[in-house]
């Protein structure tokens, strides 16, 4: 039962990431332009370690908001209301 949930999971992200190559690569195709940006501002956010501490500081702050807090495991229900109350706090990590 476990197996087949991950499994599902598992094709479910297989489609996903395919989905997101597809627009990139019809986005390549398209707008040669605008996919250049894109790799160039790609590449220029993880060519150096400020990129990973940013994106690491993001997860991070994220995951303490939503579930340090006990309401979320006191409310019993699968909501991430109250992180609502957080993103102004987080807010200025993610403008990276």
């Amino acid at each position: 039962m476990i197996a087949s949930a991950l499994l599902r999971l598992l094709l479910l992200d297989i489609i996903s990431v395919g989905v997101l190559l597809g627009i990139i690569l019809l986005m390549a195709r398209q707008r040669p332009v605008a996919y250049a940006v894109l790799k160039r501002n790609f590449y220029g956010y993880f060519a150096n370690p400020t990129g990973y501490v940013f994106l690491c500081l993001f997860v991070l702050l994220t995951s303490m908001a939503a579930f340090w807090p006990y309401e979320f495991f006191n409310s019993n229900l699968g909501t991430l209301s109250q992180l609502n109350k957080w993103f102004t706090y987080k807010g200025p990590t993610s403008c990276s």
